[in-house]
């Protein structure tokens, strides 16, 4: 019973993490999410029962200007093509807009030690998205510097 396999690893992991905190049943336990400084985490289990998904939050699609919102969905894929191969590590938009870090992985075998470190990865890799994000929708708004105007140059004003 691959749920009873996740009830257990979260009751070790709450006690390796030191929390006073009981589990529901395994039947009742859905997930388990927590907030750390402003980033939510998520673990819950996979349709199959075989894997358990890590989330975190980055941000909402709609915090960024309209006319950035498609560039950044480019650089998403961009960074999932390469994440894949490196970390494993996924960026997801939800239904509700939501930008997300993900991860499966594989229920069995996984230790209360490595889903803390893999809740770590997901959480620090949510927060560099997000400000990637931002960053990447702020690099047009930086002033430009205006060209020397010379003689020889057009004036751009024109009067009708």
């Amino acid at each position: 019973m691959p749920n009873a396999i996740f009830h257990h690893l979260l009751q070790e992991f709450t006690k390796s993490v030191g929390l006073d905190l009981e589990v529901p049943s395994a039947e009742d336990l859905e997930s388990f999410e927590f907030t750390h400084e402003g980033t939510r985490c998520t673990v819950r289990p996979a349709g199959d029962d075989a894997l358990v998904i890590v989330e975190a939050d980055a941000l909402r699609l709609d915090s960024l200007p309209v006319l950035e919102r498609s560039r950044a969905l480019r650089f998403l894929h961009g960074l999932n093509r390469a994440a894949l191969a490196t970390n494993h590590l996924l960026a997801t938009l939800d239904v509700d807009d939501d930008i997300r870090v993900s991860k499966s992985l594989l229920l069995q075998g996984l230790t209360a030690a490595a889903l803390a470190d893999e809740m770590v990865s997901a959480v620090e890799a949510a927060r560099s998205l997000a400000r990637s994000l931002q960053i990447l929708s702020q690099a047009d708004k930086a002033p430009e510097a205006e060209p020397a105007h010379s003689a020889s140059m057009p004036c751009p004003l024109q009067l009708a």
